[in-house]
């Protein structure tokens, strides 16, 4: 089951419209919203069953702060009590700042079986695909950072959360992944390098928007198509309940 949950925060005392790093702020925040010991679970686990970013929208004037669950108990245990909470304003205490809370909206919920059969079943083959990085992105590569979007780390990333979550439908094969890198190629980019700062460390990153097409048999384009969906969810890349990865699909 895939939520997600926005809620639009606007600066307290004054109107900054610049917090690169507000999604690792926010993400101790969140960890003190939800029950203590599904917190300590979540710190344990390998392959957390949420993302979670934040954005600043002109038009709204303000923040808006996405957090997606990939399960149901994580739907239960990380969504409910935030929309359910009381508190008009969040605190980041260490950086002296005040959120204020001026709306909340939550998503139908998806199921993963919906979502397969919706790119499965879908006759229109759409080879082409935008994926803006909204908010800084990176992979982790033989113990470092990288600045480049690979297309090969970034069906890694979208597999692996895919079949970490969900077996019923499920894509864990190596040919299949192979495929998918082999028959896809970037056709246009545009990307900058960038820095997140994460407690007082600077990890290297990118955002922007790349093209891709997807050549090969309809079904192949049907398991891409499917695995980006996904990734508006899942986040693609390294860190993305704490900020990065965020991306939007066209």
């Amino acid at each position: 089951m895939l939520t997600s949950l926005e809620i639009l925060l606007k600066p307290v005392g004054s109107n900054r419209d610049s917090l690169p790093f507000l999604g690792s702020l926010l993400q101790g925040v969140l960890m003190r919203k939800i029950d203590g010991g599904y917190a300590d679970a979540l710190h344990q686990s390998g392959l957390n069953p949420y993302s979670q970013f934040v954005i600043f929208d002109r038009d709204k004037g303000g923040y808006v702060w996405k957090i997606s669950t990939l399960n149901q108990e994580a739907k239960e245990k990380i969504l409910h009590p935030l929309l359910l909470d009381s508190d008009k304003t969040l605190l980041i205490e260490n950086r002296k700042l005040e959120l204020e809370i001026h709306k909340k909206e939550i998503s139908p919920s998806i199921s993963y079986k919906e979502m397969a059969e919706k790119y499965f079943i879908d006759k229109e083959v759409q080879r082409k695909t935008v994926i803006k990085f909204l908010t800084n992105t990176t992979f982790k590569k033989n113990g470092e950072y990288i600045i480049f979007p690979d297309i090969a780390n970034i069906y890694y990333s979208l597999y692996t959360k895919w079949n970490g979550f969900y077996d019923a439908v499920s894509l864990e094969s190596p040919d299949a992944l192979q495929h998918l890198i082999s028959h896809t190629k970037m056709i246009g980019y545009d990307l900058r390098s960038s820095k997140y700062e994460m407690e007082k460390v600077k990890i290297s990153c990118f955002r922007g928007e790349i093209c891709l097409y997807v050549s090969g048999p309809t079904a192949l384009v049907g398991i891409a198509r499917l695995l980006f969906a996904f990734g508006e969810y899942s986040g693609i890349g390294a860190k993305c309940s704490l900020g990065m990865g965020g991306v939007k699909i066209e």
